[in-house]
């Protein structure tokens, strides 16, 4: 993982655990364990997307958008959540239950799930996924691209 990445994952672990307000770049460097520089830059695109944003104390705040997308198998409602909090709640259904060994859903119904979903998490997410899987167009083989390029 890059170190950018690094920064990311380490403001989400953060989050995730309640802790979204930083003192300054120097602290959540020092919580990745990267350069100052490096945090800098990692900040810049999240502030870009108000994912955080900057506080008046000359820190960091991670925003709590109140959004979820929730894979479950078991029946959940909306009230089990924070009130003004946005769910997306996607159940397993029979076949899943049957093929997701793994306790995970697939690739392919991740996905199809975030296609279907709202949001720039979503698309972000699927857009990455997309270019993972599907590097090359379908109608694109190996023997096709090299005689397209002159190989």
């Amino acid at each position: 993982m890059k170190n950018v990445g690094v920064v990311w994952r380490t403001l989400a672990d953060a989050a995730l655990e309640g802790q979204r307000d930083w003192n300054s770049i120097g602290s959540i460097a020092d919580a990745a364990s990267v350069a100052p520089s490096t945090t800098h830059q990692a900040l810049g695109r999240l502030v870009d997307i108000g994912a955080i944003r900057p506080n008046s104390r000359r820190g960091y705040t991670v925003a709590d958008l109140g959004r979820r997308i929730v894979y479950t198998t078991r029946p959940l409602s909306q009230g089990e959540f924070p009130d003004g909090d946005e769910v997306i709640i996607l159940a397993q259904d029979p076949v899943a239950a049957r093929t997701w060994r793994s306790g995970y859903a697939s690739l392919a119904q991740t996905y199809s799930d975030l296609w279907a979903s709202p949001g720039w998490q979503a698309a972000d997410f699927a857009r990455a996924l997309k270019a993972k899987l599907f590097a090359d167009a379908d109608w694109v083989t190996a023997s096709s691209h090299q005689s397209l390029i002159g190989g």
